[in-house]
């Protein structure tokens, strides 16, 4: 055999690909043979055996990322035999500079819902480990530690990939792994100006960033600039949800909502609900707890007007009741349109106008704005859901109610505070609203209760690490 070939043998198959495809670029072969063709021919020198086995039981007449990825069809025994060829699909590609990872995401979707996002994660260590050192390897290895919530990893191997390429293409990758760190605030700083050219995906997952940080007119800006095609790919409810939050508001959320937050400053719940209002960019007013052990036995007695079973739970739940109702005194003295009230445990999973941009939303005097409900209660992506109480307690039973996160305006707050007066302290706060809420149901010029379920908390989340 000829030296020449005898080199050309011993030789990686991504080595003999590149070759294949220079020497045809410089002949009137190249017409005619495509690069996809060259890989083909390469892969099947290499691993001739399996190409041919795959090629044949899928009726596929090429070597794609879509036939190589129903070796997951393959029964588990049998899949061995094809990893070669799958590996050097791979560093074939990857050599060449072009995207071999239609496959690899195909795989790792395939591993993640059979064997979960730990099995998923450590696939990815050990298949992509001896990869060529590209910026595209980095960015496909940080965007699937993203989503099987390897952060750490994530984060590692982006200051890796930072110091490798000053410069390189990364400012997508920032801003999802910001927002998969919670950081939604500092997410939102980072949308690129181009943002609207970066494709149907990226423009989807910013328009998403934009939305959960408020900035409602970036959200529309983004998805009005997609195509026709790819606006039929978009739920329009997701659209319509932003034009009414913009004819309600006039402009961005920031700063229109009063937020007020029962704690003591410096406690460990404090630090974590401040720490996560900042990311959102959200001002607001600490309203230190009143405790009940600190009052009087005979203004317990004369507050809570009915029996309890012991001494402690009277005074939890009269202090815990006492210090919604200093909010209220102040959200009705300062007249205030709507203001949300958190708790020291409450979880803000998204921008709090989420809650207020459901459809008829407006139209009420209070809203619980809680994540209680289970993954198949939730609507798509950007439409969350408002709900009447009487049919919320219908349809859900009270474990969807508390008062740990909610919304309300002035009249309501005048209207649980007469209510109050007139009653007493005879039941937990959130009850007494929920109770409260539904003698306003059966009333014509009554109060409106309802619960805003911000659906597209979860789904986000889902959206970041699916």
């Amino acid at each position: 055999m000829p030296k020449g070939r005898s080199t050309y043998n011993n030789l990686t198959a991504p080595t003999r690909a590149v070759l294949c495809i220079q020497r045809c670029e410089m002949t009137e072969i190249s017409k005619i043979t495509s690069k996809r063709e060259i890989i083909r021919k390469v892969i099947f020198e290499e691993d001739k055996e399996g190409i041919i086995e795959i090629l044949e039981k899928y009726e596929a007449d090429e070597i794609s990322g879509d036939a190589l990825s129903r070796y997951w069809d393959i029964e588990p025994g049998k899949r061995d035999r094809y990893q070669n060829g799958l590996r050097l699909l791979v560093e074939t590609h990857a050599e060449m500079g072009s995207n071999p990872f239609d496959f690899w995401e195909v795989t790792f979707r395939r591993i993640h819902q059979a064997e979960g996002r730990s099995a998923a994660a450590d696939w990815i260590e050990a298949n992509f480990s001896n990869l060529p050192c590209h910026q595209r390897t980095y960015r496909i290895v940080i965007k699937f530690f993203v989503f099987c919530e390897r952060l750490q990893q994530a984060r590692a191997y982006l200051d890796e990939a930072l110091v490798t390429w000053r410069g390189g293409e990364f400012s997508d990758i920032l801003p999802m792994l910001y927002a998969a760190e919670g950081d939604f605030e500092k997410c939102a700083s980072l949308i690129p100006e181009d943002a609207s050219k970066r494709g149907f995906d990226a423009v989807r997952a910013y328009a998403g960033i934009a939305k959960m940080t408020g900035r409602w007119n970036t959200a529309k800006k983004l998805l009005e600039s997609l195509s026709g095609n790819q606006k039929d790919h978009i739920d329009k409810r997701a659209i319509a949800q932003i034009d009414t939050f913009i004819s309600i508001s006039g402009r961005d959320f920031e700063g229109e909502l009063p937020v007020y937050v029962i704690a003591d400053i410096g406690s460990p719940r404090f630090r974590r609900v401040s720490q996560c209002l900042k990311r959102f960019g959200l001002p607001f007013q600490t309203v230190p707890p009143i405790y009940g052990s600190a009052l009087p036995t005979e203004a317990l007695k004369t507050l809570s007007r009915r029996q309890f079973s012991n001494q402690a739970e009277m005074e939890k739940l009269v202090g815990t009741f006492l210090s919604h109702a200093k909010i209220w005194e102040l959200v009705r003295s300062r007249e205030q349109r709507r203001a949300l009230v958190l708790e020291d445990d409450a979880v803000l999973c998204v921008h709090p106008s989420v809650a207020l941009t459901a459809n008829g939303a407006k139209d009420y005097d209070f809203l619980f704005v809680n994540e209680r409900m289970e993954h198949s209660d939730l609507l798509p992506i950007g439409v969350p859901q408002t709900i009447p109480l009487p049919t919320l307690i219908e349809q859900k039973k009270p474990r969807v109610i508390g008062a740990d996160m909610y919304v309300l305006n002035d009249r309501c707050a005048d209207g649980l505070l007469r209510e109050m007066q007139s009653g007493g302290v005879v039941m937990h706060v959130d009850s007494f609203i929920a109770h409260f809420g539904m003698k306003q149901a059966g009333s014509r010029e009554g109060l409106k209760f309802g619960c805003s379920l911000p659906a597209i908390g979860v789904e986000c989340a889902k959206f970041w690490r699916e």
